[in-house]
């Protein structure tokens, strides 16, 4: 009889345990759950209130974030929690101006400030090279690469490396069969570069016409114009794809040429006046006038060319 008890005293004590414990696990689930959503206890209003997550990165890193009137402890790049609402943020470092914003912090998402970049507070100018004179000039897309004709009436074009404080140039002479040397008033420009800052884009003028090159760092060209045949009013480089470039056609047709094989589209807008490449590849346009005096505006998209 008393071991009977005994036992089922010892059950009920498993029993409890058990019911204790699990309770504990969820409980501390249900905690872990809430933190990761962004609940924090206000121990000013005795609430559980749920706040937002907040990224931050700068460049350069190692900077101290300040929320408020509270500076963290940790530095660029760090994430927090933070309260819902309306705060200053400011992101300061030694030896660059601070950058302060106002932001906005929604309860349950995330918000991302890792765009921050701080600007010396001193800049000191350096000339890295200087030329006898300069009529047209383009910086590459990567920053690293500049496109320099000194003389519009000569085929040569500069290409300066910047790597820091050393400079390095490299001049090229256009090939005398890359372009029409008959004529006269002869006059190159730069226009643009390529995506991947490989090739420039170069109009030559010359008496009542226009053709346009393709000059790579080595200073091998190609005549777009002689290459399609085709009398061309406008050129631009795809800037999402190096191997594409549009052209407007003196019959208003906006085409597209692939530079591999030196194919030429079909139009892919007609009645074009003028037309601009965004950067991830669609098509911006405007139409000529119609009988109304209308004009069209519209836009291609990258998939639809």
């Amino acid at each position: 009889m008393n071991k009977q008890k005994a036992r089922r005293k010892q059950r009920i004590k498993l029993t409890f345990t058990y019911a204790v414990m699990t309770l504990a696990t969820l409980a501390l689930v249900v905690v872990c759950l809430m933190v990761v959503q962004g609940y924090r206890l206000d121990f000013n209003r005795g609430t559980v209130r749920q706040g937002g997550m907040v990224q931050f990165d700068s460049r350069p890193e190692g900077a101290t974030i300040q929320i408020d009137a509270a500076t963290l402890a940790n530095r660029t790049a760090t994430r927090i929690v933070a309260t819902a609402g309306q705060h200053t943020v400011t992101v300061s470092k030694d030896g660059f101006v601070p950058w302060q914003k106002q932001v906005n912090v929604k309860a349950g998402s995330i918000l991302w400030l890792n765009y921050v970049k701080l600007v010396p507070t001193s800049i000191e100018a350096k000339d890295a090279m200087e030329l006898a004179s300069l009529d047209s000039a383009a910086a590459a897309p990567d920053k690293s690469r500049f496109a320099v004709i000194q003389n519009k009436q000569q085929p040569a074009v500069d290409f300066l490396k910047v790597d820091n404080d050393r400079i390095e140039h490299k001049q090229r002479v256009l090939p005398a069969d890359s372009y029409t040397a008959d004529g006269a008033n002869h006059s190159f420009a730069i226009e643009s570069w390529s995506k991947d800052s490989k090739r420039v884009l170069i109009s030559h003028s010359f008496d009542d016409s226009k053709e346009y090159l393709i000059v790579d760092l080595d200073g091998k060209a190609q005549n777009i114009t002689r290459d399609i045949g085709v009398q061309i009013s406008k050129l631009a480089f795809d800037k999402s794809d190096s191997q594409n470039v549009y052209v407007l056609t003196a019959d208003s047709d906006i085409r597209r040429i692939r530079l591999s094989d030196k194919t030429l589209s079909g139009p892919l807008i007609s009645d074009a006046s003028d037309f601009y490449v965004s950067r991830n590849g669609w098509i911006s346009y405007t139409t000529k006038p119609n009988n109304s005096g209308e004009r069209t505006i519209g836009y291609l998209s990258k998939g639809a060319s």
